[in-house]
């Protein structure tokens, strides 16, 4: 973080705000990284391994923060997200659709 370059103004409500928190949370870290490298080295036994593993409390609740901000988003651009779409377009193949 000390060779993080000067913002210019537009970036100080997204990345600066991002850059203070991180300094603030810097030598307050929560996470044992102990415990974590034990997780990975356990893991890199396994065949079967999580598509996404969020190691530590404040990982995940990092991780939830912005997945609400994702939802808040969506919701309130619905109309607009869906307004892209061809006249009469079929969603039901949807419906099948897996990321496994």
């Amino acid at each position: 973080m000390s060779n993080t370059p000067s913002l210019i103004p537009d970036y100080d409500a997204s990345v600066g705000a991002m850059l203070t928190m991180l300094g603030n949370y810097r030598g307050n870290e929560i996470d044992d990284p102990v415990k974590i490298a034990k997780v990975i080295f356990d893991l890199s036994r396994r065949e079967e391994l999580p598509s996404h593993l969020i190691l530590g409390s404040d990982a995940l609740f990092g991780f939830e923060m912005g997945m609400q901000s994702h939802a808040k988003a969506a919701a309130e651009w619905e109309e607009v997200s869906k307004s892209t779409d061809f006249e009469g377009s079929d969603l039901s193949l949807l419906a099948g659709l897996s990321l496994k």
